[in-house]
């Protein structure tokens, strides 16, 4: 499994890579906005990596891994990006909707950004 340091350095040499998925339709912005560290998910978007992206699988963006995993940081960054926050996955559940399943809004999470 490649660490999220070198996913970055490989990013850095080729920007195409910022649309890739892996074998599950994950994207590297939606790998990188679960992590709960700011840069991974910066350093996505600033490979060009489309805030609102879909996974063609789950229908979900990365401000829906985001707000599932309470990264509170990269929710704000895809949203400041552009990152749709009513956009609805495949089971018809918002970003907000899968914060407020996971009970984030006890910590002030995602679910207060």
């Amino acid at each position: 499994m490649v660490n999220l340091q070198s996913a970055a350095a490989l990013l850095a040499r080729d920007k195409s890579l910022a649309r890739a998925t892996n074998n599950y339709g994950a994207s590297v912005l939606e790998v990188a906005a679960r992590t709960g560290r700011e840069e991974y998910p910066q350093a996505a978007a600033g490979q060009r990596a489309p805030a609102d992206w879909v996974n063609p699988r789950s229908g979900q963006t990365a401000l829906h891994v985001a707000a599932f995993f309470d990264q509170a940081g990269a929710a704000d960054l895809l949203i400041r990006r552009g990152a749709k926050v009513d956009a609805a996955d495949r089971s018809g559940l918002a970003p907000l909707h899968l914060a407020a399943a996971q009970d984030h809004g006890r910590s002030g999470g995602v679910a207060q950004t």
